[in-house]
């Protein structure tokens, strides 16, 4: 038997976690495989996975820290003045 768990933590540090399982290694793998696929592209700030059996020998793990997109600059009331028509 072989657990995978995928792990997706928020910038907050909020934390989720779901765990899948498989009898055969190659099915395993491609769930795991799958998983990095959308956590590879995803906007989670920490998006991992992990493989293990369970004897507890680690198969294989992968993360990806995704940088928050900024937060747009609040304009300045110069700025807000200057575009507005009397």
């Amino acid at each position: 038997m072989y657990f995978i768990i995928e792990l997706q933590t928020n910038t907050d540090g909020t934390a989720g976690n779901i765990v899948k399982t498989a009898n055969e290694l190659n099915e395993a793998l491609s769930t795991y495989y799958g998983v990095l696929q959308f956590a590879a592209t995803s906007s989670v700030y920490i998006h991992s996975a992990v493989v293990f059996n369970e004897e507890g020998r680690l198969i294989a793990q992968e993360s990806f820290r995704h940088v928050p997109a900024p937060e747009p600059p609040e304009p300045s009331t110069e700025e807000a003045t200057e575009n507005v028509e009397p």
